[in-house]
Formats: C-alpha cells, sequence, structure tokens
C-alpha cells in the first residue's frame, strides 16, 4: 500500500512520526512535503499535490491513499476535496477515520 502524506507546519512532527511508524509497518511512505519548516507556509499546494498523487495511483491500478495534516485538519481537508476524485475526511479519532472509510470510501484523511 502506497500512502502519499502533506502536512502544513503545525503538523511537520506528526507527519514526521507517521512516516517512520507506517514505513516500518510495511507502508510504501510518499512525503509531499514540506521539507522544511516555514511558519508562513502554503498549505495548500502539499495537500493537493498529495491528494492528486492518491487518484493518479488508483487510476494506475496502485493501491494507494492519503494523509493530509495541520492545525485542526480542516483547511487540508478542504484543499484535498478540490481535486477530482477524492474523498478527504475530517477524522478526530479511530471510528471516524474507520467509518469514513467504510461508509464513505474515503481516500485521503486529515
Amino acid at each position: 500500500m502506497r500512502v502519499h502524506i502533506a502536512t502544513d507546519h503545525a503538523g511537520m512532527e506528526l507527519s514526521s512520526h507517521l512516516i517512520t511508524a507506517l514505513s516500518a509497518s510495511g507502508y510504501e511512505m510518499v512525503d509531499h512535503g514540506p521539507a522544511v519548516y516555514d511558519a508562513e507556509d502554503d498549505y495548500p499546494s502539499f495537500c493537493i499535490n498529495a491528494a492528486s498523487a492518491v487518484v493518479a495511483d488508483q487510476a494506475a491500478g496502485v493501491d494507494a491513499l492519503g494523509i493530509v495534516l495541520g492545525g485542526s485538519g480542516n483547511g487540508e481537508q478542504i484543499a484535498a476535496n478540490k481535486v477530482k476524485g477524492v474523498r478527504a475526511a475530517l477524522a478526530w479519532n479511530l471510528d471516524t477515520a474507520k467509518l469514513a472509510r467504510q461508509h464513505n470510501n474515503a481516500n485521503v484523511v486529515a
């Protein structure tokens, strides 16, 4: 499973942790940035790039999902949902994440 991940400056620590943990669990992680901390980064471009990569992979038959992170996840979810074919869901616990995947076929989680 390939997982595309993107964040803003508020989610960099969690993004780094998830990349390490999910890689160790056998997931192929693709980091869409940012590469360095910038308090004024423009997160929508990172989230849109990750979401676009999920859609492209799925269209090519690659088993792929996405994660977009930020301070609240709201803006990141909105940005990801701008990409045709993305169903990004805001999840704040395991239950909402599972329900979004099972009942809404979410392919990106914020």
